[in-house]
């Protein structure tokens, strides 16, 4: 009489199981969930970035809005605080040819050391304003 072990193996089928073939589709269905997974991260990337893009531009557009809203500003201050300074540099040159002629300091002028320190601190606005524009146009 066969023993129980034999009988078992008996009642197997016969036919080989081919389980390379499933190793092979086993490994094909990882790669395709590696991809997949793969895939998704990319797409969660690009579409952080394309958010962040589009903030950016939008940013960007307001941005340029207000320059070109500034830039006439700052150049129409800038012709005025130019003529300004040339002519109150004209007067203080007068008045100081004038104290000369009389033979008196220029300090005996009323006004003229005001209108001196106003000078030198609008030159320096000037030159701000200078400075501003071109830091704006390079932009």
């Amino acid at each position: 009489m066969k023993n129980n072990i034999e009988k078992v193996y008996g009642k197997l089928p016969k036919k080989k199981l081919g389980l390379k073939k499933h190793k092979v589709d086993l490994s094909l269905v990882d790669d395709i969930y590696k991809a997949t997974q793969a895939s998704t991260d990319t797409l969660e990337s690009i579409d952080t970035l394309v958010t962040y893009a589009s903030k950016i531009t939008e940013d960007y557009r307001l941005i340029k809005e207000r320059i070109d809203l500034v830039l006439p500003e700052l150049d129409g201050q800038l012709n005025e605080a130019n003529n300004i300074f040339e002519k109150s540099a004209t007067i203080l040159s007068k008045a100081q040819n004038s104290a000369e002629e009389l033979g008196i300091s220029i300090n005996n002028i009323d006004g003229y050391n005001e209108l001196e320190q106003t000078l030198n601190v609008l030159a320096r606005y000037i030159d701000s304003v200078i400075r501003s524009k071109k830091n704006i146009e390079n932009i």
